[in-house]
């Protein structure tokens, strides 16, 4: 990776992850795939339960499969995503990985310094850790305590907050105090499919 000057993707799977298998059969091996991964990165198969994957899983807390590390030459962690995806999706991770901008290292940055606000940033930021697998709960409490109601009145946001909700978390406050205004945007059906 040094010498190459390019980043490490590492596949953290299992060998028991129906989504790691999948991921393997149907997008690892797409040509378009295949061959953009292997010109932008060095490019790492690992089992977490096995050798070398358990420490690397303990290491970059690994806990969902199959989980997609991007690292620097060093070792460090500049972006992550996880979960079975189709291959346009998977194109746009690496794509992610590799503009400073669009990195998760990048916002993580940004926030610890001094806890950017900004709705459209909070928003992002715990989206991104929703799709690294990381926890977005601090995040999503911040962006419910800081923005106003009317940021979060709409079907999108519903969905973004009632992935976080959790019984007596802000979130799941928030979804329980504009019930009426949700349920008439989703339906009753689909407010309680979601809020339990």
């Amino acid at each position: 990776a040094k010498v190459s000057q390019k980043l490490i993707f590492v596949d953290a799977y299992t060998t028991w992850c129906g989504p790691c298998k999948w991921m393997a059969k149907n997008v690892f091996t797409t040509p378009e795939v295949a061959a953009f991964y292997n010109e932008n990165f060095v490019c790492l198969k690992l089992d977490m339960e096995k050798g070398q994957g358990l420490e690397f899983a303990q290491k970059y807390d690994v806990n969902s499969y199959p989980t997609f590390l991007f690292l620097d030459a060093e070792g460090n962690r500049v972006h992550q995503t996880c979960g079975r995806k189709e291959a346009n999706a998977f194109m746009k991770d690496g794509k992610d990985a590799l503009v400073p901008e669009t990195q998760l290292i990048t916002f993580q940055r940004k926030y610890d310094k001094g806890g950017e606000m900004e709705f459209a940033f909070l928003k992002t930021y715990a989206e991104m850790l929703s799709n690294a697998g990381m926890n977005a709960a601090q995040i999503m409490d911040v962006l419910v305590s800081h923005h106003s109601a009317t940021d979060l009145l709409n079907k999108e946001d519903f969905y973004l907050l009632s992935e976080f909700a959790e019984l007596g978390n802000k979130p799941y406050g928030f979804i329980q105090q504009y019930r009426e205004k949700y349920e008439g945007m989703v339906g009753a059906t689909e407010y309680k499919n979601f809020i339990h």
